[in-house]
This record gives C-alpha cells, sequence and structure tokens, in this order.
C-alpha cells in the first residue's frame, strides 16, 4: 500500500493529471497503436492512485474526473476514426468493383464473372476482421477503464462519482464508444451508481 513510500499531495495530483497530459498529445500525433499502448496503462495508474492514496487525493479529485473524461474522449476518437476509415475503405472498395465491371472485357463473361466475386468477398472478409478486432480493442480499453469507477467508489468521492457517472453515461449515449466498449464499461457504471 501506499503507507511504506510517502508522496507528496502534489506529486500524486500530477500522477492523475499524467493521462490528461499525454493522451490527446498523443492521440493527434501518434499512430492508434501507441495510444493504447498509453491507455490501459493509464488506467491502471489511476485506480492505483485511488486505492493507494486516498489521503493525498483528497485535493485533487477533479484531476481524477478530468482524465476519466479525457480517456473516455480518446474512445470516443478512435470509434470516430474507426468508423470514418471504415466508410473510406468501403467506398474505395466499391468504386474499384464498379471500375473493373466497367473495364472487363465482354468476350471473357465467364472469367470475369468469377473474378469480380472473389474480390469483394476477400474485402468483406478482410472488413470483417478488422471490425471484430476494432471492437475486441474497444473492449479491452473499456475494460481498461472499468477498475478505475470501481475504485472510485470505494474511494469515496461522493459528489464526484455523479460527474464521473454523467460523463460515462454520455460517452455510452449516441454510439459514442461502440457497443462493444458500452457493454464492457456496465460494471464500472453500475459502481458509480451505486455511488450516487
Amino acid at each position: 500500500r501506499g503507507d511504506r513510500c510517502p508522496l507528496s499531495s502534489r506529486c500524486v495530483a500530477r500522477m492523475a493529471q499524467s493521462p490528461t497530459l499525454c493522451l490527446p498529445t498523443a492521440a493527434t500525433t501518434a499512430a492508434p497503436t501507441s495510444v493504447r499502448a498509453i491507455f490501459a496503462p493509464s488506467c491502471a495508474l489511476l485506480s492505483a492512485l485511488l486505492r493507494c492514496r486516498r489521503v493525498e487525493l483528497k485535493r485533487s479529485a477533479a484531476l481524477i474526473t478530468v482524465a476519466c473524461a479525457t480517456l473516455l474522449d480518446t474512445m470516443r476518437t478512435w470509434n470516430q476514426s474507426f468508423a470514418t476509415a471504415a466508410a473510406a475503405a468501403a467506398a474505395i472498395a466499391a468504386a474499384a468493383a464498379h471500375a473493373s465491371a466497367i473495364t472487363a472485357p465482354s468476350t471473357t463473361a465467364t472469367t470475369t464473372a468469377a473474378a469480380p466475386a472473389a474480390t469483394p468477398t476477400a474485402a468483406a472478409a478482410a472488413a470483417a476482421a478488422s471490425i471484430t478486432a476494432h471492437a475486441a480493442a474497444m473492449r479491452s480499453a473499456a475494460t481498461a477503464m472499468v477498475p478505475v469507477y470501481e475504485e472510485a467508489n470505494s474511494a469515496g468521492l461522493g459528489r464526484y462519482c455523479a460527474h464521473l457517472l454523467a460523463d460515462a453515461v454520455t460517452a455510452c449515449g449516441g454510439g459514442g464508444v461502440g457497443p462493444a466498449a458500452e457493454r464492457a464499461l456496465r460494471p464500472g457504471v453500475f459502481a458509480l451508481l451505486d455511488a450516487c
């Protein structure tokens, strides 16, 4: 626990602020895989602070709320960028299929009829694999977020739990973080409901 290594309130507040400082910068400048590499450790840091440094966090509860909102915004950004990329890939695949159908010679009707059918099937399989990988990544990120909400409930953040709950419900509404992440976030949302 935290009694073996004394830290000042200021140090703990800086640690609580780290997701807010790292993720927006990384989300705009880095590849999505490197941002995802920062996400889970940021959630683990917040949950460890809430579990072990309750006394030092008395004056920094608002920083926890902002850090959680930043984590949810990052998840929303991932989901929106994936949706945009998937729509662009579908449009490119449709244009390619249309172009190959137009340029196909009519003398080899039997061979060209089989070739375009194979290409959309391969594209559909690649799209399905991409959707599955995205859902798994969003589920993993939301699962990393749940202990933060559970520790916020047990740490007794009081009125800040209502703010955390409002942010989580807003992120889940309207497909903000996606259905896989919404299902994975439910235990944390219920823990915040218990706190309110």
